[in-house]
């Protein structure tokens, strides 16, 4: 991308990732680097892929986690939003927010290893709390931003969406450090004539980045188009409370 909004003509493409319907039902891609090879993790709604890249973006190889693999945690039947980063020498992923739920990952053969687990309270009322970004190291700290989900304010057969800024430790267990004190993108209803059942406000974080001295934040609103933003990180800090 030359800008942040405007796609170069003729560079995308299609990708062709296992899913449990055949090609079809990747969704919710995350791009991450580890140890020198670009990846990308996704869900096909019911547990996580992982595809390797080439430098040009080529599917090197692809396949999905075995079910019980993307399902090992006993707070719930899946968390399909992994976050993969590298931390003393190892690969992780963070397999679930609140608690913090890390794993190492094995990439060779796409497996989970030691579990760590910190439990945290966030220091402000959030609604249930879910995975998100990619993971950034930044100042000591490695940071993520997440989402939550709880009740419309605009009709009781909604959910609203919230995106939230965290950063935590980054060595094992992976204690959360900070928490944004406000959500940094609260999702908003529009109408929707194609649909009688629009099931919630939805803001979804796909991309966490360093821009110059603060953050690119790239999020799909409503499943339907996506928004990108950059906040400056002197400002934001003032807003980031410290987590007991």
């Amino acid at each position: 991308m030359e800008s942040p909004s405007q796609p170069n003509p003729g560079s995308s493409r299609l990708l062709e990732l296992a899913t449990r319907f055949g090609v079809w039902g990747a969704e919710d891609p995350r791009f991450f680097k580890v140890q020198g090879t670009l990846w990308l993790c996704y869900t096909d709604g019911w547990g996580m892929g992982l595809a390797e890249l080439s430098a040009s973006g080529e599917v090197v190889r692809c396949g999905l986690y075995p079910r019980e693999e993307a399902n090992r945690t006993d707070l719930a039947t899946r968390q399909k939003n992994w976050g993969f980063y590298e931390a003393e020498g190892k690969v992780y992923l963070i397999h679930w927010t609140c608690p913090h739920i890390a794993h190492e990952a094995d990439l060779e053969n796409w497996t989970l290893g030691q579990r760590t687990e910190s439990k945290w309270v966030p220091p402000v009322l959030t609604g249930e709390l879910h995975g998100g970004s990619n993971v950034v190291a930044h100042a000591g700290l490695l940071w993520r931003v997440v989402h939550s989900h709880g009740p419309s304010a605009y009709d009781r057969w909604r959910r609203t969406y919230r995106l939230w800024m965290m950063a935590f430790d980054p060595q094992p267990p992976f204690a959360v450090r900070l928490f944004s004190a406000k959500p940094l993108v609260v999702g908003i209803p529009e109408s929707d004539p194609g649909s009688e059942n629009v099931p919630a406000d939805v803001v979804f974080c796909g991309s966490l980045t360093r821009e110059g001295e603060g953050w690119r934040l790239t999020f799909g609103q409503n499943d339907k188009r996506m928004r990108t933003g950059v906040m400056r990180h002197d400002l934001l800090m003032p807003h980031m409370l410290a987590v007991e």
